[in-house]
Order: structure tokens, then sequence, then C-alpha cells
């Protein structure tokens, strides 16, 4: 047997495909080469399958997938203030106006101006923070981390770094060789009960008494005192200092509200020996930094200014009342799916780990019929900017306290691009009283069961005998909308939650089940006739597609019997008037689906004379009987009007439904009647009201930009070949 991966296009075919060259020619042919050498990879390790959306759709979404950045902002809704995840603190307005002042141009880094000889980038930021802090010395670095290892290398050269019992390792006494003491602050934890440390005053008055240095990893860089608003137990900057620590390390992209940043303050020793340390020009901080730092710094001249400006220390002690108010806008902006509850929030970045702060959450609470929690949670990663939002109790809870103002807004669009959600509980839908004893209420959005068929006996063959070969079926699949009060439900046994039994003989109270047209092959797979020999290769018509036809070789109802002419199982289906009459190419397969019409999203309305353009993305919603993604448009018709439709795409093969206010059994449908791979309806309207555009694709898992037009008055079939 040969191996499918000895199929795959080459590059240079792939290359030579319209829209591929289109891509090549109009972006870096570099990015288009990689994208398909990527994907035909991914083909490869897929055995050897070509992409479900066509090799040139799946090129494109490589290539913007490469073409995106892949660092850029999101919207924290977590409630936790310094994420490390994310990047930690935002900074502050003069930090991101020093940053692009001192970026866009060349700056005086290590240049003197005075003297007008080379100078050094450690003095930049060293006078603002003994200003702040009352240290003697000042250095800044990278980050926390090399802060830490500068001081190690610097003051404990040649002998033993002790670490005090609890905070990182059990450890001796001072010995001879012992150079340095190491306090460590608690970050991320907290030790309760019969414990006891030894405080920094201990540790600096033990190191002076040997002849040893000390060093204070403070951690998480707090400047002012933040125990007014409930937050207490962690050591500010100047408390750390007034202990006699020869030298004091924390950062500055937590409490303080900076840029990563590593500060070493100390006395004037000590820090001379950290700043002339070789490996300080490993994790010397660069110009950026150094801005961003000096601007955040500046602030807290003025401690009313730095706590209302820095973001980070705004949020910690911003008053629960403002918080209720920009929770209860974003609800308000939701809709009825969110509700305001009283939550906690939290600090992060391994800051007060033990604190819980008062705050108001919104709580969507997704309704299982279309999404879970998780399923939400990843629409809204998805959307753009991203929103990272927690999950708590099944529901997915969103923060104000982490949403700036401005943001609320775009929160509140993402979330009702959702489907619609419900609060949860209530009572039980009407439908429940037609479930028969030993079933159960199942819902359809969330994943499509397919059943075992009980389809029709085909009807009479059209005039002429059997359809043409070469034809392609108008008709691909009936779309029949569920009954009324039961939209979203079908009838499922408990002890077989992959397939619906077969009909009784009896005729069972209710309305009658949904049928929808699919393919002939699946009722084997289906087991609905285990004793007989697989299906035919499905034919394929002159565009190269699968055809829908008859297959001599099946019969619908699972018995022997003359075709031609209805069962009793298809009586109790279908009115009598459409048991007969169906095409003898369509086959009807029960496939839960049509939440669609019940419960699916609206994309938008459209008006006679208008035209919108839009994509079919993953993110639509999916037609589970051929895998094809579709979106809805709300139409208001009126009595007797005739109106064109025509879905036009040359991202995939265009297929359009219509559905009425009055639920036809026979809905109208079309292929390609607007030529090429375009679908055309043109129908005249039966009742006054809203009706339902459905588009979707003909081909699975399509996607791509199309445009639909409502136009006034009947247009003429434009059949051409469609070269899909």
């Amino acid at each position: 047997m040969t191996d499918p991966r000895r199929r795959l296009p080459a590059v240079d075919a792939l290359l030579a495909e319209p829209e591929v060259a289109a891509l090549a020619a109009a972006g870096p042919r570099s990015l288009v080469v990689r994208a398909v050498r990527d994907t035909i990879d991914a083909a490869r390790a897929n055995g050897g399958s070509a992409p479900p959306e066509g090799w040139s759709a799946a090129i494109r979404s490589r290539v913007r997938r490469l073409a995106a950045p892949s660092l850029g902002p999101v919207i924290n809704a977590t409630g936790v203030v310094l994420h490390t995840n994310l990047g930690r603190a935002p900074l502050a307005q003069p930090a991101l106006a020093a940053l692009a002042r001192v970026g866009a141009t060349y700056s005086n880094l290590e240049y003197d101006l005075l003297r007008g000889a080379r100078g050094s980038r450690h003095g930049l930021c060293r006078d603002l923070l003994v200003e702040l802090t009352g240290a003697e010395d000042a250095v800044v670095v990278n980050n926390a981390a090399g802060a830490v290892l500068v001081a190690l290398s610097a003051l404990a050269r040649g002998g033993e770094a002790i670490v005090s019992r609890g905070e990182l390792v059990e450890i001796g006494g001072v010995t001879p060789a012992s150079k340095l003491l190491l306090k460590v602050h608690q970050s991320n934890f907290q030790v309760t009960g019969f414990t006891a440390q030894v405080s920094a005053q201990e540790i600096a008055a033990l190191g002076r008494g040997r002849g040893v240095a000390s060093l204070y990893d403070l951690g998480s860089g707090l400047l002012l005192d933040l125990a007014p608003w409930g937050l207490a137990g962690e050591p500010t900057v100047p408390q750390a200092l007034a202990s006699g620590m020869d030298a004091v390390a924390f950062s500055g992209d937590k409490l303080l509200g900076g840029p990563q940043a590593g500060i070493l303050l100390g006395t004037r020793a000590a820090i001379e020996a950290c700043r002339n340390n070789p490996l300080a020009r490993a994790v010397r901080a660069d110009k950026l930094t150094l801005a961003a730092l000096e601007a955040t710094l500046v602030l807290y001249r003025d401690p009313v200014r730095a706590r209302l400006e820095i973001p980070v220390l705004r949020m910690l002690t911003e008053d629960v009342t403002e918080i209720r108010r920009r929770g209860e806008a974003l609800q308000k902006d939701v809709g009825a799916a969110a509700e305001l509850v009283e939550g906690e929030s939290e600090v992060g970045g391994g800051s007060f780990p033990e604190a819980k702060l008062p705050t108001w959450l919104v709580r969507v609470t997704p309704d299982p019929r279309h999404l879970t929690p998780d399923t939400l949670s990843a629409r809204l990663r998805a959307s753009d900017p991203p929103i990272i939002a927690r999950i708590g109790d099944d529901r997915v809870l969103l923060d104000p306290r982490t949403i700036f103002p401005d943001q609320v807004e775009t929160v509140a669009r993402a979330v009702r691009s959702a489907p619609p959600s419900r609060r949860g509980g209530g009572d039980p839908p009407p439908e429940s009283r037609w479930m028969a004893r030993g079933d159960r209420l199942e819902s359809i959005g969330h994943r499509a069961w397919t059943v075992r068929r009980r389809g029709l006996r085909r009807g009479a063959a059209p005039p002429g005998g059997a359809p043409d070969p070469a034809r392609r079926p108008a008709r691909r699949r009936v779309f029949l909308p569920p009954p009324p009060r039961r939209h979203g439900t079908v009838r499922l046994p408990k002890t077989r939650p992959a397939a619906v039994p077969r009909c009784r003989q009896r005729a069972r109270p209710g309305p009658p089940r949904e049928l929808l047209g699919g393919r002939p092959g699946e009722r084997h797979r289906a087991g609905a006739h285990p004793g007989r020999r697989r299906a035919r290769p499905p034919r394929v018509d002159r565009t190269g597609r699968r055809a829908r036809r008859w297959s001599a070789g099946h019969r619908l109802s699972g018995r022997r019997g003359p075709r031609g002419r209805g069962s009793g199982d298809c009586a109790r289906r279908l009115a009598p008037a459409n048991c007969g009459a169906m095409e003898s190419w369509i086959w009807l397969e029960t496939v839960v689906l049509l939440t669609l019409v019940a419960q699916g999203p609206m994309r938008g309305t459209i008006a006679v004379g208008d035209t919108v353009r839009d994509s079919l993305t993953r993110h639509d919603l999916v037609l589970p009987a051929e895998s094809t993604y579709a979106q809805q448009w709300r139409l208001r018709g009126r009595a007797g009007e005739t109106v064109t439709i025509d879905l036009a795409s040359t991202a995939f093969d265009a297929y359009l439904f219509l559905l009425g206010p009055n639920e036809s059994p026979k809905p109208p449908q079309d292929d390609d009647s607007g030529g090429r791979c375009n679908a055309r309806l043109t129908v005249r309207l039966p009742t006054t009201g809203d009706y339902l555009i459905v588009a979707t694709s003909s081909e699975r898992r399509a996607t791509g930009a199309f445009t639909l037009t409502v136009t006034a008055g009947p247009k003429p079939a434009a059949l051409a070949p469609c070269t899909r």
C-alpha cells in the first residue's frame, strides 16, 4: 500500500497556487515559504492527510499566525494585581512617556554631559533612590535575581553564605569560613504554627559582631506603608534598611510598580563592592529600564500622587465602592447573562501571600447547551485583545479591580459575542413532559449526537427516469427545523448516550423527531446494517466533489421491501405529503442539529437592499452533520415580497438556507445557482415576519470572507461550473 505521505504536494506546487502566490507577492516571500513548509510538515505528522480547510486556507492562516507579534497586550480580569504570567506591574503614564522619549533617539546612557567624557549608567537612578530611602548608596541591575547574584558574588567571595533556618535551607552556625549572612523574605507562602524567625535586626547585629556582611533579599520592594488599606505584614524598604543590614535587594516590577529591575541599597562599602564586581556588567540594566524606573521613582516624591498614578498602588488601595460601580457598569453592558456578586482579589507576585482584598465580581454562567465555562474562557482569550478571566464554581468570573475603566466596554462586548448564557436554575423546559420514562433531556448545542438512521424509502424517480449522473443534485440535504416547543432537545436513552434506539412500531406521544440529510456510508459506521456489505465509494461529480445520490445497494428503512413506497416509519416521522416526494438522491438521517435555529447566536440583521461583508471563522457555529461553519442573519420580510439572496465567496463553496417564521418542513436552500461556487436563492416570502438566512459552506471546516446581499425582485440563476 502506498504511504499517503508520498502524495503530499511539493513546496513549489503550493507556492504556485493562485491564493498562495498572491500572499507571496503581497508580503515577505520567506514568511510564506515557511508557512508552506510548516503546513506540509503538519500534514505529514497527521499521516499525510490534507488540511480539512484546504491547503490555501491552511497556509493563509499559518501566515497570519507567523506574522502576528508574539508579545501583545491582554486585559487582566482575574483580580490578581501582580500577575507574573501577565507581566506583573503595568507602568504609569510618566514611565511610558519616558520609554518613548528615550527609546526614540540617542541618550546620555554612559556619557557625562558636564565633563564631556564617558560616564556610568550606575549613577542614573542612584541619587533618586538614596533620596527616597535614606540609603548610603544604590545600584540598579536588570532583575532581582541578578541583584542577589551580584551581592553573593561580591560579599561572600571565597567563603560561605549562611541562610537563616526556615527561609531557604537548614544550616549550621556561623563558622570562620562564613562571609555572608543572608535573610530571605518569604514570598508565595507563610509558615504558621509553633515557628519562629530570626529578625533582620538580630542577623545584622550578629554579622557586625563576627565581622560578617549581611544581605536582606526583600523581594517586593514596597516603598509606602499600605496598612491603612488593610495590607499589613510586608516590610517596607525603609524598614529593611533601618534594621542595620549591609545590603537590601528587591524588585522594581512588583509593589514598587515600575519596570523589571533589581535594586541594591545599603552601605557605601557593600554597594561599591557590588558595583565593581565583574558580574555587575553581565546583569546591567538597559536604557529603557532605567528611563521607566526613574520616571516611576519621581512619583514617590509625592506619596499621594504615587498612590493615584502608579497602577499597582491604585488598584491595591481603590475603594470597594468604586470597584462596585465599575462592576455594575460591566454587568449592565453584558446584560442578563451576568450578575454582580461579592468576592475577593489577590495581590500576587509573592507579595502579601495571605491577604485577600474585598471586591465585586461579575459572574457569568454559561448555558451548557452552548458552551462550558472553559469554552467561554477560551473564547475570551481568543478575542482582540485577549481577556484573561478566572473560573470558580463552574462560572466565569470577571474582577473589575484589575479591569481598567477604558476596558469595560471591550470586555462586555467580548462576553456578549459568545452564545447567550443564563444564570442557572429555573423550571425545566416545557418539552420535558414529552420525555418517556427512562429518557433524559439532552442539550444539542454543545455537541451533535449522530444516531442510527431510520430514514425514508426513496420516492418516485424524477420525470424521465433516474437522475442524470452528470448533474449535481440541487438539494444537498434536508434542513428541517424542530417542531414548536421542542427546540434544542431530543429523546435519548440513559444507557446509550451515543445513539437513539430505533422507533417502536407503536406511535409514541409527542411531536416527530428532526430529520436531516447526510451521507449513506455513515449508516454502516453507525451500525444500522451490521450484516450488510460496505457502501460503494461515493460518486464524484464533474467538479470533483462527493455527490449525495441514491445508492441501489442500500435501503433506508433497514428492512427489505419494494422500493418507491413510503414505510410506516416514514409516515410517523413526516407528513405523508413529504414522505414520498423526496428526491431519489436524498438520504435522511436523525441528527441533533437545529439549535442553530432555536438558540444559536445571531450574527446580525440585514435588510432588503443591503450588502454585508463578513467571514466564516472557526469561532462560528458548526453544523455537525457536515462539519461546516455557519452564521445566522435576520431578515425582516413582508408577505408576498420577492427577494433574491446572494452568498458569494472566493474562499469556499457557498451554501444558503432560508428559514421562515412558520418553520416550513422544506425550507429553501441553494448551492451553486449564483454561478461558480456562489449560492443564490430567489424566494417569494409567504408571511410577514423575521426570516433567518443561514450562510454556510458545502466544504468541511471551510473558512474565509464572503459577501451576503439581499435584493428586491427575482434574478435568474447564473449556473456555471464550480472549479473548487
